[in-house]
């Protein structure tokens, strides 16, 4: 692991959380904005929707929604 990491120039923290799902059936995903909405749409209105702009910021926006009367 060690490395791995000095040949990608990872840090050793990275490398070890990887490795903690080594073998784990999980799987995360992330859903597109227009998935999102096609659910969310059903229940809320969507009031704003913000991108961060800090690295990896795109995948993961944040909503501001109200339920639907």
């Amino acid at each position: 692991a060690t490395q791995l990491a000095n040949d990608l120039n990872w840090p050793m923290d990275a490398i070890n959380t990887i490795n903690n799902y080594k073998g784990v059936a999980t799987r995360y995903s992330f859903p597109t904005v227009k998935e999102i909405s096609s659910l969310s749409n059903q229940y809320f209105d969507e009031k704003a929707c913000h991108f961060m702009d800090y690295e990896l910021g795109d995948r993961c926006p944040t909503y501001m929604l109200m339920p639907k009367s």
